[in-house]
């Protein structure tokens, strides 16, 4: 087991409702393999025996920061995908290359762990299909936040409409010349997922990942004008 005390000037231990911070002056955390368990004065907490003591009384302690809304390890800008209009960018992004799920996203928790975050929000927006596939990649997503220790809250957006612009998929493709309409109907095809099959990613990963303390999978409705009525109705 390793044990750790960290020390600070203050240590912020939460807020209050009515924003008032709960400092303990010349305070510590007491760790154990992870776990915290003690927070208290410095002085009280130094008598455990432990293995390391960080900080310092130039330090201040606070909780882990969370992340609320997070998607990619590597950025749009690093795929070649310019700052845009939500609808222009979110277009572009479609001939981003595939990379590995796992070190991408890797890539990224070394970032926020670095920045104090230890909490995070993971918005996966899109996969090829089937749901098996889609399940394995989401798999390697979140085994990556469990090798660096962060905690994760994991969804996989649910959308069923209007994936290009802001119509039916397909009429808008059957206005396209064929040498664009083609390409373009098979990127659409290979993302789209119809509601039941996406309600099958989500219960696949609830199962499996079901009693993990650091792991909890939520279903994720894009937003009102990418699902149809009766997508947010079999959400609810």
């Amino acid at each position: 087991m390793t044990t750790s005390l960290v020390r600070g000037r203050q240590v912020i231990c939460d807020v209050a409702t009515d924003g008032r911070p709960n400092v303990i002056e010349n305070g510590a955390v007491l760790q154990r393999d992870g776990i915290i368990e003690a927070v208290g004065s410095f002085d009280v907490l130094a008598k455990h025996p432990v293995d390391e003591v960080l900080g310092s009384d130039d330090h201040v302690v606070c909780p882990g920061f969370i992340n609320g809304h997070h998607h990619v390890g590597l950025t749009p800008l690093q795929h070649g995908a310019p700052d845009l209009p939500l609808e222009l960018w979110i277009v572009r992004r479609l001939a981003s290359r595939l990379v590995d799920p796992y070190l991408d996203t890797l890539y990224s928790a070394f970032e926020m762990v670095a920045s104090g975050t230890t909490t995070v929000q993971h918005l996966h927006g899109r996969a090829p299909r089937p749901v098996d596939r889609i399940v394995g990649i989401a798999s390697e997503v979140i085994r990556a936040y469990q090798d660096i220790g962060m905690r994760v809250s994991y969804s996989y957006g649910l959308r069923d409409q209007n994936r290009i612009v802001y119509e039916d998929d397909e009429a808008f493709l059957r206005r396209l010349p064929a040498d664009i309409a083609d390409p373009a109907r098979e990127v659409v095809a290979e993302q789209t997922l119809n509601v039941g099959e996406s309600l099958a990613v989500f219960e696949a990963l609830h199962a499996k990942y079901a009693g993990q303390t650091r792991v909890k999978i939520q279903l994720a409705p894009v937003n009102l004008h990418w699902c149809s009525d009766a997508a947010i109705e079999r959400t609810v």
